[in-house]
């Protein structure tokens, strides 16, 4: 009887524990990358670039490119054709930010 008792006490244990661990599991922060393409492309088919530093989630820099057709691609961040493309990026979006802000005085 003692066997029964501790077997159905273990059985609610996990049923009440597993689907809070999965929820957990599913909804932690990882990488976004898996996999990563070294296959040069055109910047004439760019949509969008991100870059994402490492984090304490994901130890790697992480470039996505959103195509015009709308596919994401992960890139490698240490392939040759991205590095000018993200010096580009990173000195155009710098300019921005140093651009004073204009505004409109009333006279």
């Amino acid at each position: 009887m003692q066997f029964s008792a501790r077997l159905l006490l273990l059985a609610a244990t996990a049923l009440c524990c597993f689907p809070t661990l999965f929820a957990f599991l599913a909804t932690s922060p990882q990488c976004r990358c898996v996999n990563t393409s070294r296959s040069p492309m055109s910047s004439q088919h760019f949509k969008s670039l991100q870059i994402f530093p490492p984090t304490a989630h994901c130890r790697n820099t992480e470039i996505l490119i959103t195509q015009k057709n709308g596919i994401t691609v992960c890139v490698d961040p240490e392939v040759n054709w991205i590095k000018p493309i993200i010096e580009k990026v990173l000195k155009r979006s710098k300019r921005r930010a140093e651009s004073p802000v204009q505004t409109k005085t009333s006279s």
